[in-house]
């Protein structure tokens, strides 16, 4: 059974939650829908969405080096967050909001970033906001549905709407405004960091130094998908924000290397490099 929630049924408590402080009008996107699911949403998961081809030009060392800093900068603000511990009713309702948000991504053909993102910002928010009821029920579907908007609007050029974004057996749909107040209440909560430092922003310089050996650009192609499912299916875990992303990507790196037959001192090179540099920030800091 599916429920649509709106405002008008919150109770007081649920109300404060979404208090009007996050309910700026001039901050809303003016999106135009009707107020009920579209009758034929689920078909348009079935459209053939063209992604630009992944560019393995050389990336500049200097460049990788600042993700990296970023990065560090990113983790040491995330490790001063409370975690949700010990909550085994929360822990498995965000696992069934991963799932939903994972099988959306896959209906709709998103860029893996996407998904990534989406689990991300779920998961700073949890970490750092109580939910009503314990978020479970609706407000953890709500804030699902409102992070995966807001990553698609960064990774997508073309986003759905927001009720045609609550398809693959939602249990409570919920009007464009609620999430958009959603929206506000999550961008709010990450100081309006949306922009993050992920895996993917390191997966292409590291498989493009292997491009030395002259290996097909499918090889790369390849490689970058395989790397990218890897990427995805972490975000399964209790907690994304665990996952260090150049560790992650290191990691993966030499994976690849491995499977596609490419060089493994290079890429032992490069982790040892980007360690280096690591444990000198860190000292530094």
């Amino acid at each position: 059974m599916i429920y649509s929630v709106s405002t008008n049924s919150l109770s007081p408590t649920d109300t404060m939650f979404m208090s009007s402080a996050y309910s700026t009008p001039n901050l809303y996107c003016n999106e135009v829908a009707d107020e009920v699911m579209s009758p034929n949403a689920d078909l348009i998961c079935d459209r053939d969405v063209e992604h630009a081809t992944l560019d393995f030009l050389s990336y500049d060392d200097s460049f990788i080096i600042s993700l990296f800093d970023s990065e560090i900068d990113q983790m040491r603000e995330l490790e001063s967050l409370p975690h949700v511990r010990g909550d085994s009713g929360l822990i498995s309702a965000r696992k069934d909001a991963v799932n939903w948000v994972l099988k959306v991504h896959a209906c709709y053909r998103f860029r893996p970033e996407t998904a990534y993102l989406s689990v991300n910002y779920l998961d700073r928010f949890l970490s750092s906001q109580s939910l009503p009821q314990g978020g479970r029920g609706w407000p953890l579907q709500l804030l699902s549905v409102a992070c995966l908007a807001l990553a698609a609007k960064m990774e997508e050029t073309s986003v759905p709407l927001l009720l045609d974004l609550q398809v693959k057996e939602p249990k409570f749909l919920f009007k464009p405004k609620t999430v958009q107040r959603m929206e506000l209440l999550v961008m709010a909560n990450l100081k309006w960091r949306l922009r993050m430092t992920t895996p993917f922003d390191f997966v292409p310089y590291f498989i493009s130094k292997l491009s030395c050996l002259g290996s097909p650009l499918n090889d790369y192609s390849q490689a970058f998908s395989r790397a990218s499912d890897l990427i995805i299916s972490t975000c399964r875990g209790n907690s994304q924000m665990k996952t260090l992303s150049l560790s992650l990507s290191l990691s993966l790196s030499l994976s690849l290397s491995l499977s596609l037959s490419l060089s493994l001192s290079l890429s032992l090179s490069l982790s040892l490099s980007l360690s280096n540099h690591s444990s000198q920030r860190l000292s530094q800091q």
